[in-house]
């Protein structure tokens, strides 16, 4: 289904301008050293992981906005996609399989479309680019992968930093934070 998506042209459909979520506010959450968060139970141990992996965050905005300069000065490759291509968007119909859920449509790079699809099989990949001709970019595989990282950081933080309170939600979101903000352990190629 993807490979006919991106071989679709329509239109003018709107492009990837590569912003991450709450970036700007992570970016203020890393170089804040004031007070001390007093939100909820989370508070204080979120804004310490922060303080942990605050410069190796900074390596990790610092490549997604070299990737995302790259990717976007190839127009040449932009597709439309999707956006979210996994299997709870695809529903079996009389006539096959349908995708849906296309609120997150946007013309970019393949890779957008791509990047967790290869994390659980590789080979997903060359059967891609052997059936489109397209040549897969690992730096866009990066950005996208960095991107889901740098969105889910900054949106687990802002969590903590507000008022908050100890929920079976907050604490599946601790469990998250925890596991998204180890960038030396997710980026090993980028944090030393």
């Amino acid at each position: 289904m993807l490979i006919l998506i991106h071989r679709t042209r329509a239109g003018k459909p709107y492009v990837d301008d590569f912003v991450v979520p709450h970036l700007d506010t992570l970016q203020a959450m890393i170089r804040d050293t004031g007070d001390e968060w007093r939100g909820g139970p989370y508070a204080q141990r979120a804004q310490e992981l922060l303080r942990t992996h605050a410069k190796d965050l900074d390596v990790l905005i610092a490549a997604y906005r070299s990737l995302a300069r790259r990717a976007g000065s190839r127009p040449e490759r932009m597709v439309i996609t999707h956006g979210e291509p996994h299997a709870g968007n695809v529903i079996a119909t009389a006539d096959g399989l349908v995708l849906v859920d296309w609120d997150t449509t946007v013309v970019a790079p393949p890779e957008r479309d791509l990047w967790d699809l290869a994390g659980g099989d590789a080979s997903l990949l060359d059967y891609y680019a052997a059936a489109t001709g397209t040549e897969i970019d690992d730096g866009a595989l990066s950005l996208y992968r960095l991107w889901f990282d740098l969105a889910e950081v900054g949106g687990y933080l802002r969590l903590f930093r507000s008022p908050h309170d100890d929920t079976a939600d907050t604490r599946e979101s601790w469990k998250e934070l925890q596991h998204f903000l180890r960038p030396a352990e997710r980026w090993p190629s980028l944090v030393e």
